[in-house]
C-alpha cells in the first residue's frame, strides 16, 4: 500500500503507546531495580559535594550505559520485525502555527524526525525527515550514533554492528553524566542535604533513576528506529 490507499491504518497511535509503556518501564526499572542495588550493597551516603560528584557519576553511568546497550538491542529486534520511523510516530502533518503549542509541538516533532527517521539507502535519496520538513544530524553527532550520512563515495557505518551500538551507548551516557550528575550535586549543595542520610540518599538514587528514564528511553527508542529501513508499503 502506498499513502494515497484510503484504508491505510495510521501507526501513529500505536507506536506513541508503545513510546509511553517503554519509557514508564524505563523510569520504574531505573527508579527502582538500581536504587536498590545501592540499598543492598550499602553504600555509603556521601557527606559533601567532593564525593557527591563520585557518587553521581557512578549513579549514571551503570544505569544509561546498561538501558542504551540493552534497549537499542530490544527495539531494533522488534523495529525489524515491523519496520516504522519516526515519521510514523509523529504523522505527516505538522501543527499550525496558531495552534495551542504549537511551537513546542513542532520542536518536539522536529527532533523526533531528525533523530529517529532512517538514513537515505543511497546518495540522493530522501529521508522521511527531509521530506517531512526537518533537516538531517550533523555528522559529528550520526557519527556518535552509530551512524554515517549516506553517500556514494563514504562507507556508511553499519548500525548493525556490535561498534556501533556500543558508540552510541557511551555517547548517551557521556551526555547524561556531563549534565545530570553536576546538577545532582548542585541540586544537593543547594538544598542543604549534605551529608546525606541512609533514607534520603535512597530516596534521590530513586528521583536520580526515574529523571534517567525518563530522559533518556525517548531517544533510544527514536534512534533504535534509525537503525531499521523505512517500510516499502
Amino acid at each position: 500500500m502506498n499513502d494515497a490507499t484510503p484504508n491505510r491504518i495510521d501507526p501513529g497511535p500505536s507506536l506513541r503507546r508503545m513510546m509511553l509503556i517503554d519509557t514508564l518501564i524505563g523510569v520504574l526499572v531505573n527508579a527502582g531495580v538500581f536504587p536498590l542495588i545501592l540499598w543492598l550493597v550499602r553504600l555509603p551516603p556521601p557527606t559533601g559535594p567532593g564525593d557527591g560528584l563520585a557518587d553521581a557519576i557512578k549513579a549514571t553511568v551503570l544505569p544509561v550505559a546498561l538501558m542504551t546497550f540493552i534497549m537499542t538491542l530490544v527495539l531494533r529486534a522488534r523495529f525489524n520485525k515491523a519496520p516504522t520511523s519516526a515519521a510514523d510516530l509523529v504523522g505527516p502533518i505538522a501543527p499550525s502555527a496558531d495552534a495551542p503549542g504549537a511551537r513546542l509541538i513542532t520542536f518536539v516533532r522536529t527532533a523526533a524526525l531528525r533523530l529517529g527517521s532512517p538514513m537515505t539507502p543511497e546518495a540522493g535519496a530522501s529521508s522521511p525527515a527531509t521530506l517531512l520538513g526537518a533537516t538531517a544530524l550533523p555528522a559529528p553527532v550520526l557519527w556518535a550514533l552509530g551512524r554515517s550520512p549516506s553517500s556514494a563515495s563514504v562507507r556508511s557505518f553499519r548500525p548493525a554492528q556490535l561498534g556501533g551500538v556500543l558508540l552510541r551507548t557511551a555517547f548517551f551516557t557521556l551526555i547524561a553524566v556531563v549534565v545530570l550528575a553536576p546538577l545532582r550535586v548542585a541540586v544537593c549543595a543547594g538544598l542543604g542535604v549534605y551529608p546525606l542520610s541512609t533514607p534520603g540518599f535512597t530516596l534521590l538514587n530513586v528521583i536520580h533513576g526515574a529523571i534517567i528514564g525518563t530522559l533518556f528511553m525517548p531517544p533510544i527508542l527514536l534512534a533504535a528506529m534509525a537503525d531499521v529501513p523505512p517500510r516499502t508499503d
